[in-house]
């Protein structure tokens, strides 16, 4: 065919709104579904066995949409690799290897859109400071770094409290990931179908959120909330670290004015709460 006539398609196939999907094919999902259901029945996972069923895994998490799979992936791998290895499936392996056999048949397929050429950013961060408050706050930006919207929430002590209860440790990267979830609750239909950057200062936090786990166990949960709402608004993240003196979003967690947030701008509280509900029920809730 005649370059130009290839170019002349190219461009407008880059122009329109077609999308590619692709998805494991139902004989696929059928004999994986098979495999998992008779791990989980007989209750004991082989080395070999466990090689096998990771390949696997991770060649069907590939035409799943989102990052919701990694920690599956990880579950398994931490059981193979064990030393001293231990055939028993751990109730976290069983819990892990039930929620992929659910994904992988209601899962959404891995697909580009090739008008998905916008990238929003989202810049979030939390404090806690030292007589137990603490605040998350959150800032939408255009793709030409224009403030559409933000939000901030104040932690009261008996909140704060909570966390320190269920984590016995300092829970400042929880509640940074969870600044994030809020942030994806509230815009999720705002970032439909497009290129997302959030910037956050805190590692523990970032790094969760790219790898879909963490060691972390409350932001192993956070993660796996932000993968779905990912995953339900069709949103293509990007986790970028921001140095916490340009990170805008440091003023509404502390509730503090800053010229560029606009009062108008300002994401009702009852929303803001509303989504910090949402996140909590979720990863407070029994996952067993």
């Amino acid at each position: 065919m005649d370059m130009y006539i290839l170019t002349l398609l190219a461009s407008r196939f880059l122009r329109s709104n077609i999308r590619m999907s692709f998805k494991n094919t139902e004989k696929c999902k059928k004999d994986l579904v098979e495999l998992i259901t008779s791990v989980v029945n007989l209750g004991t996972l082989q080395y070999k066995e466990g090689q096998v069923l990771n390949g696997k895994l991770t060649f069907a998490h590939g035409q799943i949409f989102g990052l919701a799979g990694k920690y599956v992936l990880q579950a398994v791998s931490d059981h193979v690799y064990a030393k001293p290895f231990k055939s028993a499936v751990s109730d976290e392996l069983r819990y892990a290897l039930q929620f992929f056999r659910d994904r992988l048949l209601t899962g959404l397929p891995r697909s580009i859109n090739m008008a998905t050429r916008h990238t929003r950013f989202i810049l979030t961060d939390a404090c806690l400071e030292a007589n137990l408050t603490g605040g998350i706050g959150g800032v939408l930006c255009s793709p030409k770094g224009q403030v559409e919207a933000w939000f901030q929430l104040k932690l009261e002590p008996n909140q704060v409290e909570h966390f320190m209860a269920q984590l016995q440790e300092n829970a400042i990267a929880e509640l940074e990931t969870l600044a994030t979830v809020v942030a994806m609750k509230i815009w999720a239909s705002v970032l439909c179908s497009q290129h997302v950057v959030f910037c956050l200062d805190n590692d523990v936090a970032r790094f969760g959120l790219i790898k879909g786990y963490s060691k972390a166990p409350f932001v192993t949960l956070l993660v796996r909330l932000a993968s779905t709402l990912c995953e339900e608004a069709m949103i293509l993240p990007w986790f970028l670290r921001v140095a916490s003196p340009s990170n805008i979003a440091d003023f509404p967690s502390r509730l503090q004015r800053h010229p560029l947030l606009k009062t108008q701008k300002m994401i009702a509280h009852n929303v803001v709460l509303a989504a910090f509900q949402y996140a909590l029920e979720f990863v407070f809730r029994p996952h067993k």
